[in-house]
């Protein structure tokens, strides 16, 4: 039996939530197939569009990604409202792919830059100070599965998921 540190057990948690399909259903399956019309439809009793979720899924892991990359990552929104907002969803431009391939694009990276780390990082303070980048890393997974259980209750209340 080999040991298992928390790096180890973050990045399987990273792989469960993205991509790999057992206990729950991973982001990137709920997402797929979704057309820009699905993704914009909003339910009969209100909350958020599919678009909408993902929109925020991407602020916050653009904003996780250039934190631990030590970069900066650009004016915060004001509120946790405004991650939701996008100003246009008719996808004129092919918008809803080009949010596809930022939340694919963000999702590797970020399991990219796990896999450079190490014990020591995790047990680092971020430059927040408020916590360690391992007690941050494992706060944040649970956020992507939560939103991908979103958006399967919303595909099926649409009638666009397997049953």
């Amino acid at each position: 039996m080999t040991n298992t540190n928390m790096l180890d057990l973050l990045l399987l948690q990273k792989k469960d939530i993205w991509e790999h399909e057992d206990w729950i259903v991973p982001l990137s399956v709920a997402l797929e197939g979704v057309t820009s019309e699905q993704a914009a439809w909003i339910p009969a009793g209100g909350g958020n569009s599919i678009w909408q979720l993902v929109h925020h899924i991407n602020y916050y892991n653009h904003e996780l990604l250039c934190h631990m990359q030590n970069i900066d990552p650009g004016p915060r929104a004001d509120n946790n409202d405004q991650t939701f907002e996008i100003t246009d969803e008719t996808d004129q431009n092919g918008e809803w792919q080009h949010t596809l391939q930022e939340t694919r694009r963000l999702a590797t990276a970020i399991e990219l830059e796990l896999t450079k780390w190490d014990e020591v990082k995790l047990q680092e303070m971020r430059p927040a100070g408020d916590q360690t980048w391992g007690q941050a890393i494992a706060r944040w997974l649970p956020h992507d599965a939560y939103h991908a259980g979103q958006i399967v209750l919303i595909r099926r209340l649409q009638g666009s998921w397997r049953i």
